[in-house]
């Protein structure tokens, strides 16, 4: 989510709705290559609204996979950080949350509110 060391303030709600605020605490705060930034930037299908999702939206998106389809079976991160070197992710085989590095890579979906 980039910042990897950093807490960044305003950037730890879980709840659905916390993800654009997430995001753009992380994104004004990291600078670029992070997955905040790249969701914050994005520019798809005529939309500049994307975001990083949060833990419980990400909950959200699992309980309703059947409908989205065409989601990979792995774990995805959130904008929702544990501390400075953890965020969550949730696992979209079981919808299980648990603490993800920020050392590693991961897997995200850029989300918009509508």
């Amino acid at each position: 989510i980039g910042c990897i060391g950093t807490s960044v303030p305003g950037a730890s709600g879980t709840a659905i709705g916390t993800g654009a605020a997430n995001t753009a605490a992380l994104s004004a705060a990291c600078g670029p290559g992070g997955a905040a930034r790249v969701c914050a930037d994005l520019v798809l299908g005529g939309f500049d609204d994307w975001c990083l999702p949060s833990r419980n939206e990400l909950q959200a998106i699992f309980a309703n996979r059947t409908a989205i389809g065409g989601l990979p079976v792995s774990a995805f991160l959130s904008s929702s950080e544990w501390d400075s070197m953890q965020t969550w992710a949730v696992n979209l085989i079981d919808g299980s949350a648990g603490l993800h590095s920020k050392f590693l890579s991961a897997t995200y979906r850029p989300i918009r509110y509508f």
